[in-house]
């Protein structure tokens, strides 16, 4: 039994959390990376693929939302325009 414990702490923790606060911990996680490496080119891919998760979140977990959906939405609308004027 008392190996259980520390299990439902983090299961109590958890609990307040859904998909599309991971998807937007991730996020924030990966876009240094595109900034370190100096590539537009590299930052829009990633702000296209995030924002087709962000907008895929509500069907994945009812509890996640509108405003990951229309955040989503301006990353998919700035992400192309960034590759498309990347210059390398």
């Amino acid at each position: 039994m008392v190996g259980l414990v520390p299990l439902q702490v983090i299961d109590n923790f958890l609990l307040n959390y859904n998909v599309g606060h991971v998807i937007l911990v991730l996020f924030v996680l990966t876009v240094p990376l595109g900034l370190v490496k100096g590539s537009r080119k590299l930052l829009g891919l990633i702000f296209i693929a995030y924002g087709g998760l962000f907008i895929a979140a509500p069907a994945i977990d009812a509890k996640a939302g509108i405003p990951f959906s229309l955040f989503g939405l301006v990353l998919i609308v700035v992400g192309p325009v960034m590759v498309s004027t990347a210059d390398r």
